[in-house]
């Protein structure tokens, strides 16, 4: 096993825990609602059942709706990829790019980014929507000793942005220093 098989293995778990064990991002509307993967989970099935509703709800085209459930699928599963990156480079390389677009769109997203360009585009409601995709207001799991609870909400400094999203793209860092550093594999 090469150096970039080890680091396919270690950017798959990372990219796992930093999905489902951790919180990205907190945000208020009427009330406070933490994003993570384990949101996108549990509405998972509700995305491809209420496919009409949803696209309204978001503003999209029903088609573009489709588009971005596969996003979101092949999100869900990007740790999987990256795994499998072990034996062919180019999964990790695919399940590497959606860890880091979530993580750079929601750091553009805490640092206002979104305020330049809402003269340009209609950004806010949307990315807003998006959000909505991945929120929970409950914690899965509480009264866990020592962690006490899961997803983990662990806010750096004072920001609304937590560990979970710099975990999110370390791990996809790493899942690209592996596809890059996978020489054996096949492409």
């Amino acid at each position: 096993m090469n150096t970039g098989q080890k680091l396919c293995i270690i950017a798959a778990i990372i990219t796992l825990i930093a999905s489902y064990l951790f919180y990205w991002y907190s945000y208020e509307y009427i009330d406070i609602y933490n994003v993570g993967g384990m949101g996108l989970l549990e509405k998972y099935l509700d995305l491809w059942f209420n496919t009409n509703w949803n696209a309204v709800v978001l503003g999209l085209p029903l088609v573009f709706y489709y588009g971005l459930v596969g996003i979101f699928t092949l999100f869900l599963i990007s740790p999987i990829l990256i795994a499998l990156g072990t034996k062919k480079r180019s999964l990790a390389l695919l399940g590497s790019i959606m860890p880091l677009v979530i993580g750079i769109m929601i750091l553009l997203y805490a640092a206002n980014i979104h305020k330049l360009l809402y003269p340009y585009l209609n950004s806010v409601p949307t990315f807003m929507g998006f959000l909505t995709v991945f929120s929970d207001a409950e914690p899965l799991f509480r009264g866990i000793p020592i962690i006490g609870e899961l997803p983990m909400l662990i806010q750096y400094k004072n920001h609304l942005e937590f560990i979970g999203t710099y975990v999110l793209l370390g791990g996809g860092v790493m899942g690209l220093i592996a596809w890059k550093n996978s020489s054996t594999a096949r492409f």
